[in-house]
């Protein structure tokens, strides 16, 4: 569902509550998952089709709300709205 960066360590966040933990950079993970995933903060990669919300500041992934970095903010949410795989709130005018 989503890549989260944490110190030395990547978390691969999967369903069914799963938690895989490798030490694999997010850069790379971005670059062998560039289809259906986009970066939202330099700690995060999000599969597009598990996003179930946005609110311009965040997206929600499975209950857990993921910040969207002011560098990434106009990419992901350009992104949000050409994927039609996925419920969001309307987006925020900023």
């Amino acid at each position: 569902m989503y890549i989260e960066s944490r110190d030395t360590e990547v978390w691969i966040h999967a369903t069914e509550g799963r938690i895989f933990r490798n030490r694999t950079p997010i850069s790379q993970w971005q670059n062998i998952l560039d289809v259906g995933f986009v970066r939202i903060h330099r700690s995060y990669l999000v599969n597009l089709s598990h996003v179930s919300s946005n609110d311009g500041e965040s997206v929600t992934v499975n209950d857990e709300h993921l910040p969207i970095s002011r560098k990434n903010k106009e990419k992901v949410l350009s992104s949000v709205v050409q994927d039609d795989g996925f419920s969001r709130t309307p987006l925020s005018g900023r």
